[in-house]
């Protein structure tokens, strides 16, 4: 994913939205930073060829409240209306988390998961946090295999034993 600020697209908006469908053809998301913030407009929502909009952590702030509530859900509504994804910035406390889990909203991103790393750092996180996510696949695949096979826990085991061993395989990115 390529994040822009509408203040550099809005420079030279034709080459940039030029330069911009390029990159989007070459398989890269293309997501416009800082809504909600400074100088980012509705206008650039719908005029730029973007994939993702990323809330400013400001959006979050307010949304301790119900008129910030509000306006926090109805951006979301509104990126999502518009075929876009949506990502929430600056999520650092529990009910930040819990807030935004609830929502709509398709990321999260913030120093309640990580501070900003190295990549060597962000590559070793990043193989743990799948294996977490393997991990859950695979006890969820268990549990359907057992539901699936009825209260027999002879079949059951057997069913998750084929799911889980040798012969089935899952791409992973490591």
């Amino acid at each position: 994913m390529i994040e822009i600020t509408e203040d550099c697209v809005e420079k030279n908006a034709k080459v940039a939205i030029e330069n911009i469908t390029e990159i989007k053809k070459l398989g890269f998301m293309i997501a416009s930073d800082d809504i909600g913030n400074g100088y980012s407009s509705l206008v650039g929502i719908c005029g730029y060829p973007i994939d993702v909009i990323k809330l400013d952590r400001e959006i979050l702030l307010m949304a301790d409240n119900d008129k910030g509530q509000k306006l926090f859900l109805g951006l979301i509504s509104l990126a999502h209306n518009l075929e876009l994804k949506v990502v929430c910035e600056g999520v650092e406390t529990e009910e930040q988390n819990t807030l935004v889990s609830r929502s709509d909203c398709d990321y999260i991103q913030g120093w309640y998961y990580s501070k900003a790393l190295p990549e060597a750092s962000a590559e070793i996180f990043y193989k743990e946090y799948m294996k977490k996510i393997f991990k859950s696949i695979m006890t969820l695949a268990f549990a359907i295999a057992i539901v699936s096979c009825g209260s027999n826990a002879t079949n059951g085991s057997r069913k998750a034993q084929e799911l889980s061993g040798a012969g089935a395989t899952f791409p992973l990115p490591f």
